[in-house]
């Protein structure tokens, strides 16, 4: 099953099918065309995996939390990179993880949904302040990186 990560020969089959159909529109050589399949792929693979999460969160009752979640490690990661999985299935087991545990943290502390989106406020001012962008992470020396990571582990 192409979720998590064993058989990805429907994805790959799909993207291939919409690069054949776009070079048809506009035509690429075929370094440009793999590349372009690669990144439907990924793009594919990655709104499986939070379209899955997302109906999970649905049928649990907490569809607006777990949007919430996905919405703040999604920016996260995007922002300040992060630990890659070997594997796809690695992957989608790590976001389900993240999931699982900011929800029992909203169960446990029995945040509202207010709490919650203020929290999400005072994060992404941090990460705004303090976490280098990932297009300009080339303009930051390998130290500056560092220090402003541990700046968000710190306050996280």
């Amino acid at each position: 099953m192409a979720l998590f990560g064993g058989d990805k020969v429907i994805i790959s089959r799909f993207s291939a099918a919409l690069c054949c159909l776009l070079n048809k529109v506009n035509p690429r050589d075929e370094d440009d065309n793999i590349t372009i399949q690669y990144g439907v792929e990924l793009i594919l693979d990655n709104l499986l995996k939070l379209l899955f999460i997302q109906l999970l969160g649905f049928l649990f009752g907490m569809g607006v939390e777990t949007f919430i979640i996905l919405f703040v490690f999604c920016s996260l990661r995007l922002q300040a990179g992060g630990i890659h999985a070997k594997t796809n299935a690695g992957c989608f087991f790590g976001m389900v993880t993240v999931w699982v545990l900011s929800l029992s943290g909203t169960i446990v502390f029995k945040l509202s949904i207010f709490n919650v989106l203020v929290i999400y406020v005072f994060s992404l001012i941090i990460f705004i302040c303090l976490v280098p962008k990932s297009k300009n992470i080339t303009y930051f020396t390998r130290s500056a990186i560092l220090k402003k990571k541990n700046y968000i582990n710190f306050f996280c």
